[in-house]
């Protein structure tokens, strides 16, 4: 495939169904869900997730991509891409004391072997949650990705 990228537009609803959560009630598919911190820890200002409120609160931030294992059929999703290593090492320069891992690492620490993987879900287009784009493409070769419309929507 190259470093073609399958991206699917949907809307809200059509990402529960196709990532599987509203199929789980109709078939008793069980699964295995992971928070997975790829980097610890950032001093963030609360004002920055809170509007307005909070400009003289520092609040730590740790920043996770979360894998979706079927426990019936072994399928695969990963939510989020989290950062590619350049923005791993932005956040670092900026947190002395913080932990960046590349989430594709952590991924294979898991057991997971890039091509096991069928779905990556974009959730919205923050650099933490997004920024791995720039590699899971090629590192994934299975994947579809998908997002919401509405979501590229505000970026276009």
């Amino acid at each position: 495939m190259g470093n073609t990228c399958r991206m699917k537009l949907l809307k809200g609803e059509e990402i529960m169904s196709d990532a599987g959560v509203a199929k789980a009630a109709r078939t008793g598919t069980i699964y295995e869900v992971y928070a997975v911190k790829y980097f610890a820890s950032m001093s963030y200002k609360l004002a920055k997730a809170i509007y307005q409120t909070g400009w003289l609160d520092d609040v730590k931030v740790n920043l996770y991509i979360w894998i979706i294992r079927s426990k019936n059929d072994g399928e695969i999703t990963l939510v989020d891409t989290g950062a590619d290593a350049a923005a791993g090492q932005r956040f670092s320069s900026l947190n002395p004391n913080s932990v960046f891992v590349p989430p594709p690492q952590l991924a294979a620490r898991f057991g997971i072997k890039p091509e096991e993987v069928t779905k990556v879900v974009i959730t919205h287009m923050h650099i933490d949650h997004v920024a791995g784009m720039v590699d899971f493409p090629r590192l994934y070769p299975n994947a579809r990705f998908f997002i919401q419309k509405r979501e590229i929507g505000v970026f276009t």
